[in-house]
């Protein structure tokens, strides 16, 4: 992974505080003089450079009605508090299964994240606990604690599980709550969805998918590795029934599955891009389960074969993170071995795609480049002419480059 010169440095404060944490009181509790500490003043800034390079760095997911979905969300969730500083929510284009907060208020949830939850009442648990950390200024409490820059994030290692995107080393330093954060936050999220329409039976839901488990390799995100799991779901479960909560849900929610869907190939892509090619197989093959005649989804299936095949160190790599094997050449030669299956495999995919949807150009364009890694020349220029037979093709330089270096 290159490191980048934008990361945010990593400074301590000293050792002295201009604050204690009995002085750290909720944003809910309305304080009549509300002051911010030198501690917090570097915290925001520092939380503002951070937002700015995610913004230079185009991470920001630009999507009107995707991010007009989030903030309804949160416009039932957020408690009524009096700060100096106002949440703002933000979709990430970001793979893993990650939300995080800063400490100025701005509130992240991975693309990922949003693809794997299957409910809006599993992502409006996610978004609860993040607000909680805001409200409750948690990442000033961990500062004074640790006498360190900490930001309230739940950052997992970004080079497998994620895209591999720049802000991991920063977050990664700047990450971790204590258990004690962690489970007030949990509490409070379900104190803030008890009077909404969400489902809190299914909102805990969100803690088991919050853990994608590979081969009996649990590959977890720091969200739900900080308690474990299985206690973070029973205490959820048991603070439910404490307070007796009874379903006030009047909807199903019908508008999340489009919006969920409407991320799925950006998070393919990711995947794909940073050479998770059998996560990138897994992903497609659930979606598949629901939407069994889509034909872009058999053309991610046969990328990700295609890759498989022409890029066998990069998934000798992925392979021996997920099974817990040795990266080595002995690895490497198994897997080339297989070659002819992903290459088999891959045209028949991409030929599934263009039988579904006969508009479709992008299968031709697949089928042209698995007959480069083929060096079958005729046949690459043959699928790319069709390729570029079609209106909507929007990397014709690109192609055409390649058909001069056939032709060459």
């Amino acid at each position: 992974m290159r490191v980048l010169a934008f990361l945010l440095p990593l400074f301590l404060l000293g050792c002295g505080s201009t604050i204690s944490k009995r002085d750290v009181q909720s944003l809910t509790n309305r304080p009549d003089n509300f002051t911010i500490s030198e501690e917090e003043q570097s915290l925001i800034a520092r939380s503002n450079k951070l937002h700015h390079d995610l913004v230079q760095q185009g991470l920001i997911v630009r999507n009107k009605n995707a991010n007009e979905y989030i903030a309804h969300m949160a416009r039932k969730i957020e408690p009524e508090f009096d700060a100096h500083i106002d949440i703002s929510y933000y979709i990430l284009r970001d793979a893993s299964l990650n939300a995080f907060a800063l400490p100025n208020g701005n509130i992240y949830f991975n693309a990922g994240l949003i693809n794997r939850l299957a409910s809006e009442d599993e992502l409006a648990l996610v978004m609860a606990h993040e607000i909680a950390h805001v409200v409750e200024r948690h990442g000033l409490i961990k500062l004074i604690d640790r006498k360190q820059t900490i930001v309230s994030s739940h950052v997992m290692d970004l080079m497998f599980m994620g895209t591999g995107l720049i802000y991991f080393a920063t977050l990664s330093e700047l990450s971790s709550f204590s258990r004690k954060t962690e489970e007030e936050a949990d509490e409070l999220a379900i104190e803030y969805l008890v009077n909404t329409d969400y489902d809190l039976s299914k909102s805990v839901d969100a803690f088991e998918k919050l853990v994608l488990e590979k081969h009996g390799k649990d590959l977890r995100s720091l969200w739900s590795s900080h308690p474990d799991i299985s206690a973070r779901l029973k205490a959820g479960k048991e603070k439910i029934a404490e307070i007796n909560w009874q379903s006030n849900a009047k909807t199903d929610h019908p508008d999340y599955e489009a919006f969920r869907s409407s991320l799925t190939e950006l998070v393919i892509k990711s995947r794909l891009r940073n050479k998770q090619f059998e996560l990138a197989e897994d992903l497609v093959n659930r979606e598949l389960a629901s939407q069994p005649n889509n034909a872009l989804l058999y053309y991610y299936l046969g990328e990700a074969n295609r890759l498989k095949a022409s890029e066998t160190r990069a998934y000798a790599k992925e392979f021996a993170w997920l099974y817990d094997d040795d990266f080595d050449d002995k690895l490497v030669a198994k897997l080339d071995e297989s070659d002819e299956e992903y290459i088999a495999k891959s045209k028949s995919y991409f030929e599934k795609a263009a039988e579904l949807n006969r508009a479709f150009s992008l299968p031709y364009k697949g089928l042209g480049l698995l007959a480069v890694d083929q060096q079958n020349n005729q046949a690459a220029k043959s699928y790319f002419q069709q390729y570029l037979s079609y209106s909507d093709v929007k990397d014709r330089r690109y192609i055409n480059s390649l058909l001069n270096n056939l032709e060459g």
